[in-house]
């Protein structure tokens, strides 16, 4: 049963929004999942598919130079709570929508980017709504410079007024129990459109990539046709609060404001909304965005369970469309296409398997907290089967090290040292019975009772596909499982929405050990980790005597580190987190996209180059967005 009156933690955390974060998500329901249409009308049940060579499907969504359809339509699964949080312009930050209505400031890259001629190198941040970013570890600041050509969807410039609003908003949420904004020095408007964050004692590494791991958004503006908008009153107040009560109240206030209606809506990223109904948001592309996008769409969304199925798409210039991703064997010969590109971003999400840490809740069994139990299930998990049930693989699966997607790179000290916890029956069988379990008849007991794992998957894109094929694996092991899916996403997501919730999916952010770390262990972690737990220690020693750690202090420490200092200490929580698992890795998402011309016609969607299983419950590909 979802808690739909969950208040989150009022310690903020490390993340950039953390308060209005999970209220946010909350509020999202399944919104989550974005699908784009060709425009026919403001039905969402009279959309004309696109024929099979990408063409002018029925006079819906042609292929011409001109532009063709300029209107492309966005369901909104869970429409009311959706669409409210859409008409909120601070909300809206983190909304699943946010990808189109508001630009994203910057991408901390940790691997290749590629297409023909380009790729983007490991450890490397990468301006997206900016037109530059100066990280500079010396003088420890950061400078964000906007583009000089670029408007409000309301006609006004976007200024450096405007971010610094949207910055001072966050580091006055976060003055109490943010680290990260907490220690923020200052910042500061340096004419129209260069803004600078003074980080004072912070570690610059750590304060990018807290900002720019987390979808970090342009959004609201400070005026609209010269007269204030009410964050800047939202601000003041902020700036008055003193005590974590009084700033909680306000970002409540902040995330609940949706006295904006949602074609009224004022944003400044490449689409703007036109119009809406409770389940669709109709947008336009904004042409005072200072990259406007040149690219056609498609994505295919299919529920073979029942619901709505049908191609869906989406052609707005004619020039060039992003289809469904390849699987990995599809890879060379796709690229022998002279006319096509690809463009692969690898591995910025890890999913697991995530067992509440709360064994004081009712359901939640005590052995859930030890971690041998943990690297059992861990053992018994085939990922690469697990990852096949997933219907958008883009790339051969790269574990996630027990840790987090590019340990060679990120950890290169102690990467040896850490398990990958690769199939291995014998070894789930050993540990099992260390912590008490027996085996009977084929069936897993736990003291003397039959142990039967639950697990929730929230009812959006491939969760409940890859949920249900990791139970299935827990079954042919032995487990008893109780498996279910629910159509709060949000609250499923974040996994703090009711202590009875035994496991659930997740889906993190892996872009960052920082950041990634900091989800798990700090003190909104998902799962519930506790401040404190045995290890054993030193770093890398798996036979060495164990030693409590407190997760949270060492957390929180990261952030005035440096050097070598803060090296080690990223080294010894991945070392917590491979040894605790406190989500249980499977697999990596990885996000991308392909390109082709007109020449060369659109696959059917039982062509055999998509490799995808179309009985799996839906499928959804992503959408690429391309500037000049």
């Amino acid at each position: 049963m979802v808690n739909d009156d969950y208040t989150p933690s009022d310690r903020n955390g490390h993340a950039s929004n953390r308060l209005s974060r999970r209220r946010m998500m909350q509020g999202a329901g399944a919104a989550t999942a974005v699908f784009l249409a060709g425009c026919s009308g403001g039905d969402d049940e009279d959309v004309t598919p696109v024929n099979g060579n990408g063409g002018n499907g029925g006079g819906n969504g042609g292929n011409g130079g001109n532009g063709g359809n300029r209107e492309f339509h966005t369901f909104l699964p869970g429409a009311m709570e959706s669409q409210s949080q859409i008409q909120n312009p601070w909300g809206a930050n983190l909304h699943a929508l946010a990808w189109s209505i508001h630009p994203q400031l910057a991408r901390w890259s940790t691997s290749a980017e590629f297409n023909k001629e380009t790729s983007n190198t490991y450890d490397q941040f990468v301006p997206l709504g900016l037109e530059s970013l100066d990280i500079d570890q010396g003088n420890g600041t950061i400078t964000m410079g906007l583009y000089d050509d670029w408007q409000w969807t309301s006609g006004d410039e976007v200024t450096a007024d405007d971010l610094t609003l949207r910055l001072k908003i966050q580091k006055e949420l976060g003055k109490i129990d943010s680290v990260m904004w907490s220690n923020v020095d200052a910042i500061t408007a340096e004419g129209d459109k260069t803004v600078v964050m003074e980080l004072g004692e912070l570690n610059t590494d750590y304060a990018a990539k807290q900002m720019f791991t987390q979808d970090y958004q342009l959004s609201p503006p400070r005026e609209i046709d010269g007269e204030e908008t009410v964050f800047v009153d939202y601000l003041e107040r902020l700036q008055d609060a003193t005590t974590t009560d009084a700033i909680t109240k306000i970002d409540q206030e902040l995330t609940d404001d949706h006295q904006w209606p949602i074609d009224e809506t004022v944003t400044c990223g490449p689409w703007k909304i036109s119009d809406s109904t409770e389940t669709v948001a109709v947008l336009e592309p904004h042409d005072g965005f200072h990259s406007p996008p040149e690219f056609s769409g498609r994505i295919e969304n299919f529920d073979a369970a029942g619901g709505r199925s049908q191609p869906i798409s989406a052609a707005l210039s004619g020039n060039i469309e992003a289809g469904p991703l390849p699987q990995p064997e599809h890879i060379e010969r796709i690229q022998k296409e002279e006319n096509m590109e690809i463009v692969i971003r690898a591995g910025t999400a890890v999913q697991g398997l995530a067992f509440n840490w709360n064994t004081d809740a009712d359901g939640v069994p005590d052995v859930y907290a030890e971690p041998k139990f943990r690297q059992a299930i861990a053992y018994v998990l085939n990922n690469e089967e697990i990852s096949r049930a997933h219907p958008t693989r883009t790339t051969a699966l790269e574990r996630a090290d027990g840790v987090f997607f590019k340990t060679e790179e990120a950890l290169p000290n102690i990467h040896d040292t850490l398990r990958t916890y690769g199939t291995d029956h014998e070894k789930a069988t050993q540990l099992l019975e260390e912590v008490g379990f027996s085996k009977e008849d084929g069936t897993w007991y736990y003291q003397g009772e039959e142990f039967v794992i639950d697990h929730i998957s929230p009812n959006y894109h491939h969760w409940p596909t890859t949920g249900q094929a990791t139970m299935n694996q827990l079954e042919q092991f032995g487990f008893s499982t109780n498996f279910s899916v629910n159509e709060q996403f949000g609250s499923i997501l974040w996994g703090r929405s009711d202590d009875t919730w035994n496991s659930l999916r997740t889906h993190t952010n892996a872009q960052s050990p920082v950041s990634y770390l900091g989800t798990m262990f700090d003190g909104d972690s998902m799962v519930y980790f506790p401040e404190t737990i045995e290890v054993p220690m030193p770093v890398g020693n798996w036979e060495g005597d164990l030693q409590e750690i407190n997760v949270r202090e060492e957390v929180d420490g990261l952030a005035k580190l440096t050097g070598e200092e803060y090296t080690t200490q990223i080294e010894l929580l991945a070392w917590v987190y491979n040894y605790a698992l406190p989500s249980i890795p499977t697999n990596v998402e990885n996000w991308g996209m392909m390109y082709w011309t007109d020449e060369w016609n659109w696959p059917a969607k039982d062509d055999p180059l998509w490799g995808i299983n179309y009985t799996n419950r839906t499928f959804m590909s992503i959408p690429a967005m391309s500037p000049k």
